[in-house]
């Protein structure tokens, strides 16, 4: 009876190993599956591209409208635009002033005019007789003379000029001309020449 019970246990000993041997077949099989498809599945997420849809953009930020006070809400309003001033009309001569200016004898040539309203300074415009414009200068006073006119020619006993005058507003914007007043610049007179005594022998 011993021997059959040494050989029963013996028996169940070696199935016992071999359960075993088979189960540790079995999970090996398994962990080598698992682990196959799990290289397989990170391969595919390393190779496969990237979809420029799929990847989250940050959000972009907008700046609100400027709000004001009368519609809370205004889209940003066009640059106003500068409102000049009217223009102002020629200023008239001195009623004391004659018809015709003559040059003194210093070359100057006497000016006066009544003042405009409003007026911020006057454009003084001398041209010659053929309409060549000579000189333009501005004035804030309404009394002047007027100097630095080219003199006539030595063989000319006087040269003809006309003057004329506008107004500037506070844009320094001169309005149109008023009427010509003529200038006449005298000459120097012709020497006459000189007889040399005539000495006569006795």
């Amino acid at each position: 009876m011993a021997d059959i019970d040494v050989m029963l246990e013996t028996c169940n000993v070696g199935k016992q190993r071999g359960l075993d041997f088979f189960a540790g077949i079995v999970v090996g099989a398994v962990i080598m599956l698992l682990a196959s498809r799990l290289f397989t599945a990170k391969k595919r997420l390393l190779v496969a591209p990237t979809n420029p849809s799929s990847v989250a953009q940050p959000p972009v930020q907008k700046s609100p409208p400027p709000v004001t006070d009368s519609n809370k809400v205004a889209t940003h309003s066009k640059k106003s635009k500068k409102v000049h001033l009217p223009l102002l009309p020629p200023p008239h001569f001195a009623p004391t002033l004659p018809q015709v200016l003559y040059s003194n004898a210093k070359g100057e040539v006497p000016l006066a005019w009544l003042p405009v309203d409003n007026a911020r300074r006057y454009e003084v415009r001398i041209t010659d007789d053929k309409g060549h414009r000579v000189e333009l200068s501005g004035w804030v006073h309404t009394n002047i003379s007027l100097t630095g006119l080219p003199p006539p020619a030595l063989n000319e006993s006087e040269r003809v000029y006309w003057v004329e005058i506008a107004t500037q507003n506070k844009d320094q914007m001169a309005g149109q001309y008023g009427p010509k007043r003529k200038i006449i610049y005298l000459g120097k007179a012709l020497s006459t020449p000189k007889i040399e005594s005539i000495h006569v022998e006795e």
